[in-house]
Formats: structure tokens, sequence, C-alpha cells
């Protein structure tokens, strides 16, 4: 990767996923819920996957808060920061399209001027091959008058 204006990595599929996880290595989401005391823990477990319960006994006796430790992988937070690095990848390729095409039409007005220079040349070098063949010509026919006059 290069500074100002370089090279871009692209982050395909395969690779975004390696990508996040080496930014969130040992980063923890920690939820927290409160609930009401005649629940039962049982009750209070997650079907998508066991977690790590952590209860924490509050001055009230008719409510806990229990504590949930998830690795982020691809929850909520992880979907929005790869939509985000995706939004990132594409603002970043329209701004480099941008600058080529800045480039280009930049150039239009030199090459339209170029242009003209060198369709006058040619227009003035016709005329003098025009010039110089009816020159030709003339000294020919002189040649011609000038044997049959030998």
């Amino acid at each position: 990767m290069t500074s100002k204006g370089g090279k871009v990595p692209s982050l395909f599929s395969d690779r975004l996923k390696s990508f996040l996880d080496q930014k969130k290595k040992n980063e923890r989401d920690i939820s927290t819920i409160r609930i009401d005391r005649d629940i039962g823990i049982d009750d209070v477990e997650s079907s998508a996957r066991p977690h790590k319960i952590k209860r924490k006994k509050l001055d009230s006796e008719k409510s806990i808060e229990i504590l949930f430790t998830t690795d982020v992988q691809m929850g909520s937070g992880g979907g929005k920061k790869v939509i985000g690095t995706r939004i990132l990848c594409m603002g970043r390729t329209r701004k480099l399209l941008g600058a080529k095409e800045r480039k280009e039409l930049e150039k239009i007005p030199n090459l339209e001027r170029s242009l003209k220079e060198i369709y006058v040349i040619i227009v003035d070098v016709t005329t003098k091959m025009k010039s110089k063949e009816e020159e030709v010509l003339r000294l020919q026919g002189q040649i011609c008058d000038l044997q049959n006059q030998i």
C-alpha cells in the first residue's frame, strides 16, 4: 500500500473476514439485560448458542443483572463494519476514477490545439507540394520544347 493516491488493497469476501479478524482480535461485545427475579436462568439462555452468564445482585431484591459476553465475529456490528469497509473501498475507487477522468479532460484542450496546428501544417505542405508539382510540369514542358528545337 502506498500513500497519497497510491494503490488501495482490494477487499474480496474471502480476505474480508481475515481483515476484520485482525482488527478485532481481542475485543469482546458485552451486553447487559435486566430481568425479573422470578425468571429462571434456563429461560434467559440464548437459543443460538450458550453464553457465559455472570450474575450481579442489585440493591433491589426483585431484579438481577445478567452480563452476556460474546465474541464479535459477524454479528450486527460486524456486518456494519463489512458494509462500511465496502462503502469506503467503493468511495476510494470512485475518487481514483474521478481523478483519472479529470486528468484525461485536462489533456483534451492541449490535444485539440496540437491537432489544429498539425492541420495547418498539413494544409501548408499540400499547397507547397501542388506549387512544386506545377513547377515540375512547367519545366518538363520547357525541356520538351528545347528538345524539339534541337
